[in-house]
């Protein structure tokens, strides 16, 4: 029996922050998540944490494709056979959900 070919996957999330009242705020737009802290590495971290939580829940509950479909997040797929070629965005963070 042929095994089908495991995917990877990559999705692009922006974090924004502002500082209000003597605290930092790092929102997570197209999650809908947002953390506050007295230190601004500290809030990214904890904004960080909570996005790998949700998105390890959606995948755990079955939700992810309805959510993303719904909030407009689109899960790039990678073949594994093509992954020593791949380009990934650059960014700070990368979270890789399987497909």
């Amino acid at each position: 029996m042929h095994e089908p070919t495991q995917m990877q996957g990559y999705i692009s999330l922006s974090i924004e922050f502002a500082y209000e009242d003597d605290q930092w705020i790092a929102i997570c737009p197209e999650l809908g998540l947002a953390m506050q802290d007295d230190h601004l590495a500290q809030c990214q971290k904890d904004l960080e944490e909570a996005i790998d939580l949700f998105l390890q829940s959606l995948d755990e509950e079955g939700d992810r494709d309805e959510f993303f479909k719904e909030h407009g997040i689109v899960l790039h797929r990678i073949d594994r056979e093509d992954e020593s070629t791949m380009r990934l965005p650059s960014v700070s963070t990368l979270w890789t959900l399987p497909a």
